[in-house]
């Protein structure tokens, strides 16, 4: 993808974007992926267009992940679409980070949205793209890589918010000297109700005679809570419901 001031930026299409997510729903577990695709035709550096293609993997009982769903976004708008990364809320909602590049973003990367609600029909995202931070700077002098270690996560305190961190330019072209931008949303109300949560109570003691075992670390679903007081007990209410 071609910037203002003549330089490329790569796709990375040879391999999987961070991250693959894993989901477990009761019902069934889900794996949430995507890649960069070229969906121009095109091999040269004014000619190549990317998007992203996005999959969901879906293991039901005891069988094997199969893909459920997998789509391509690509607006004809002219834009690049690379670099992305999705996540799944409580719901089932889907949300995808990824980069913009074009003469429709002033050619200078863009941190974009896009999502599909648990509701929609398979095959796409149908919920509206919305830029979380447009780009001020083109980049040079960095060997043409881009955004590789930005992602979409969602928050364990309520499962249904997703941050999203990317790099950005500030104005100018520059050389490796990129910032970091990070945000936060959700669907809106009455798309994801965060889980019923538990309380875990604690109580360590030594095996021989008994007595309370302070400074034990608690850990549940390998998420670190806290560690025991004096008297070997311990309670908190978990971040989410420990089958997630």
């Amino acid at each position: 993808m071609i910037q203002p001031n003549g330089q490329g930026v790569d796709a990375i299409a040879d391999r999987l974007m961070h991250r693959m997510q894993y989901r477990n729903f009761g019902t069934h577990q889900s794996l949430v992926t995507n890649h960069t695709v070229n969906v121009s035709g095109g091999t040269t550096l004014g000619t190549y267009r990317s998007g992203v293609r996005y999959y969901e993997l879906r293991k039901t009982g005891g069988g094997n992940f199969v893909v459920r769903e997998q789509a391509t976004f690509a607006p004809g708008d002219g834009l690049s679409r690379w670099m992305g990364s999705a996540a799944m809320d409580a719901a089932g909602n889907l949300a995808g980070r990824l980069q913009h590049v074009g003469r429709g973003r002033r050619g200078v990367p863009v941190g974009g949205l896009r999502g599909r609600l648990a509701g929609d029909p398979l095959g796409g995202l149908f919920q509206g793209e919305a830029v979380m931070f447009g780009g001020l700077g083109s980049q040079s002098g960095s060997g043409n890589r881009w955004g590789d270690y930005s992602a979409m996560v969602i928050d364990p305190a309520d499962d249904c918010t997703f941050w999203y961190t990317n790099e950005y330019y500030p104005a100018g072209s520059t050389s490796f000297n990129w910032r970091t931008r990070i945000g936060k949303f959700t669907f809106g109300p009455g798309t994801c109700t965060t889980p019923a949560r538990g309380t875990v109570n604690v109580n360590v003691a030594a095996c021989v005679g008994g007595a309370p075992v302070p400074g034990a670390a608690i850990a549940v679903d390998g998420v670190l809570y806290g560690t025991t007081g004096t008297g070997g007990t311990f309670s908190t209410k978990l971040a989410r419901a420990p089958t997630r």
